[in-house]
């Protein structure tokens, strides 16, 4: 599976990173913010529905939805923290999934254990980016699709800390 975007969302449903990853030329990369709205709604419906269960400690949510081109899977920390991986249709085994938000989860944690990092506030850090993007490419199964979308790019060339895609061409 090719991861196409990451999102990580506080407990407050608040967006703390998002990164899109790899997208079809045709197709916006905001899609991706619609997308991770919309997990986010399943994901409480799964978190509800867990609760009276003896399965309600299991953190990986596994797959969410399908799309006609996408496969979203959750995860959510002991802290309320939302994950959600966005990827393209190529199965993956689920071991492999759980694998995956384990190690992201890690990096999220050691990320947020900064003393610089203040609470809730979107995650800015190099590091974090470099690690992301290094497990990123140690998942995904085709090396070269790991570029970002052409005709789009973040502010500041960076990934969407801002959380707002422009147009290559847009004046700032």
């Amino acid at each position: 599976m090719n991861v196409c975007c990451i999102c990580v969302v506080g407990k407050s449903n608040n967006p703390l990173y998002l990164r899109v990853f790899q997208t079809l030329e045709e197709e916006p990369a905001l899609k991706f913010h619609y997308i991770a709205h919309t997990a986010l709604d399943i994901i409480e419906e799964k978190v509800a529905s867990r609760k009276n269960t003896t399965n309600s400690a299991d953190t990986n949510l596994g797959l969410l939805f399908p799309t006609e081109v996408y496969k979203i899977y959750g995860f959510i920390t002991s802290s309320k923290t939302k994950i959600i991986l966005i990827g393209d249709e190529t199965e993956v085994k689920d071991s492999e999934v759980k694998n995956f938000f384990q190690k992201l989860h890690k990096i999220l944690v050691d990320s947020l254990s900064n003393p610089f990092y203040e609470y809730n506030q979107q995650i800015e850090s190099p590091h974090f980016e470099q690690q992301v993007q290094g497990l990123v490419d140690n998942f995904s199964s085709n090396k070269s699709l790991q570029k970002k979308p052409s005709g789009f790019k973040t502010r500041n060339n960076q990934s969407m800390g801002s959380m707002a895609f422009l147009p290559t061409n847009a004046n700032i």
